[in-house]
């Protein structure tokens, strides 16, 4: 890393013999000839030579790596506004790279090509390529993912399947047919992956249902992540973010309009849980927790990370405070003039 050094510089008394420096050593300074008890300060000539040979060492600095900021996408986890966000600082330079479909895996030979093809970028956006980001000669990958309580995303997943116009998607097809209850229970018999622990399946690489073991890896992954949030402390996961990636990328503004949210939604999660509970039925929802207990342990995992990161900002408390007045600028600015 080409970064600032800081060279420690010790006086060393040593029995003056010529013997120890070679024929070549001729003390030059009154302060390098021997004192009272035969040593001399061992700061001159030799010395002095290395130290002038280890600074142009250091003066050689490796070239800058190239900066690239990498979202993981999980499906219902606030990703669109991140995504809009995204577009709004990076312009023509943010780009998403997604599969043909859902179940479509992006590898990293396609992100190569998309950034062989597209050098500009700055900021990507994927769904289907997961996590741990990709080691990339040249390139400095920032990452950034959002987790969610997992029955709250499940709710939010069928209002989008619900409302969706997509006739030829069998989830959305389903969702106008069925009331919550009978929806899930339909995931859980022919989607089961989309239900159960779905978010650490995720971090796992997406192709099983998680164990418990799985956890821990989903969360030594987390660990690893450049900024991690939750949907339900989004704006303590920008400012976050603002903070961490304005170094690397410039003065950055991730003030927010909320994009594909419900109509009539709840801001309050504890109020969104009991909607679900009275639309499912207390047993009914007792399930869901069970089949998703990993999900659980994993969202809590995440939110005291975030509030862990969140507080060893400096000024944390001023920087929300004006992260929140601009987004009710943002806010404003739609309201028509009358």
């Amino acid at each position: 890393n080409a970064g600032r050094c800081v060279l420690l510089l010790f006086q060393v008394d040593v029995p003056y013999s010529p013997s120890h420096f070679g024929p070549d050593f001729r003390p030059m300074s009154r302060k390098s000839q021997p004192d009272s008890t035969g040593c001399i300060a061992f700061c001159d000539n030799v010395v002095v030579a290395q130290l002038r040979s280890i600074t142009r060492l250091f003066r050689r600095r490796r070239a800058p790596q190239k900066s690239l900021l990498m979202h993981y996408h999980i499906f219902k986890n606030a990703g669109t506004t991140v995504e809009w966000v995204l577009a709004k600082n990076f312009r023509r330079k943010f780009a998403r790279l997604d599969g043909k479909n859902r179940f479509f895996i992006i590898t990293q030979n396609e992100l190569l090509e998309l950034l062989k093809s597209r050098p500009d970028i700055r900021a990507i956006s994927t769904h289907t390529l997961f996590p741990p980001k990709p080691n990339i000669d040249g390139l400095h990958i920032h990452d950034l993912v959002l987790v969610r309580h997992p029955l709250d995303r499940l709710m939010s997943m069928y209002d989008f399947y619900h409302r969706a116009n997509d006739k030829s998607d069998p989830l959305g097809e389903a969702a106008r047919k069925l009331e919550p209850e009978r929806f899930f229970s339909f995931l859980i018999q022919k989607y089961p992956h989309l239900i159960n622990n779905a978010q650490v399946n995720y971090l796992n690489g997406g192709r099983k249902i998680p164990r418990d073991p799985d956890l821990q890896r989903a969360i030594r992954v987390i660990e690893q992540f450049s900024i991690v949030g939750t949907a339900d402390l989004f704006d303590m996961f920008m400012v976050s973010a603002e903070y961490a990636l304005s170094p690397y990328f410039g003065a950055l503004d991730f003030s927010y309009l909320p994009q594909n949210v419900a109509v009539g939604r709840s801001p309050e999660l504890s109020s969104r849980l009991e909607i679900l509970k009275e639309k499912c039925g207390l047993q009914f929802y007792e399930r869901l927790r069970k089949l998703n207990k990993l999900d659980l342990e994993l969202n809590d995992f995440v939110t005291k990370e975030l509030c862990r990161r969140f507080e060893r900002i400096p000024d944390h408390e001023r920087r929300m405070m004006d992260f929140r007045n601009r987004c009710s600028r943002q806010a404003k600015d739609l309201v028509p003039a009358r």
